[in-house]
């Protein structure tokens, strides 16, 4: 099962990443509708480039859906590697640490009393 979101985070991160190098040859789509290609904001040359191809609606948003999964990802990935950094830390001060011993076992105050082992099952001494 580790295999198969490996595989499904790949297809996820190459989708996305495709999709930004081809979004700004295609037709604004999203951003058109978002109000982006209005003249005011920073990505209104986007907009204005020649649109090569147009891409249908559908795949549009599957590309914008997995560049925000890229996004995301390239955004948490230090948070995971400090995670796993802290507990290679916390692995080495572990083994650092020596070991808890138990102490020795007091004698009891009363011995206990040996059971001879049973060399037959039932009653004891009675014949069948």
């Amino acid at each position: 099962m580790n295999r198969v979101c490996d595989y499904c985070g790949f297809i996820v991160r190459f989708l996305g990443v495709g999709y930004l190098a081809v979004w700004p040859l295609a037709e604004p789509g999203p951003l058109a509708a978002a109000g982006v290609c209005d003249g005011a904001h920073v990505l209104d040359g986007l907009c204005r480039l020649p649109h090569l191809m147009p891409l249908p609606p559908g795949l549009q948003a599957v590309g914008l859906v997995c560049a925000l999964f890229v996004a995301l990802w390239l955004l948490l990935r230090p948070l995971a590697r400090w995670r796993r950094r802290r507990t290679q830390d916390a692995v080495a001060f572990a083994a650092r640490v020596p070991a808890v011993t138990r102490p020795a076992q007091k004698k009891p105050f009363f011995p206990r009393a040996t059971v001879q082992p049973r060399n037959e099952f039932g009653l004891r001494g009675r014949s069948r």
